[in-house]
């Protein structure tokens, strides 16, 4: 993760977890089952949309993805800290 200020190569023991979510997807076991290297997955949401951040398994914050030194991150718009706690 990168902040401001610095970036974090080693995730800290007391750290949460975070999932980004880009959009969801409804696919038949059939179509799973033909799931190959260069399959496409539609999502529901569109290119320009906010992505969501969950930290801890909890709606943690909302923003931007973007790419940086070549890593895909998400710029934060929006953060919800009082829905998270140190102990997730």
């Amino acid at each position: 993760m990168r902040s401001t200020s610095q970036t974090n190569s080693q995730p800290e023991t007391t750290g949460l977890k975070l999932r980004i979510s880009f959009g969801t997807a409804w696919l038949s076991p059939q179509e799973i089952a033909r799931l190959a290297p260069g399959s496409v997955i539609e999502l529901n949401s569109r290119a320009e949309a906010d992505v969501e951040v969950y930290a801890g398994g909890r709606y943690a914050a909302r923003g931007r993805p973007m790419v940086v030194d070549g890593s895909l991150a998400v710029r934060v718009r929006k953060a919800f800290s009082n829905r998270v706690s140190a102990s997730g």
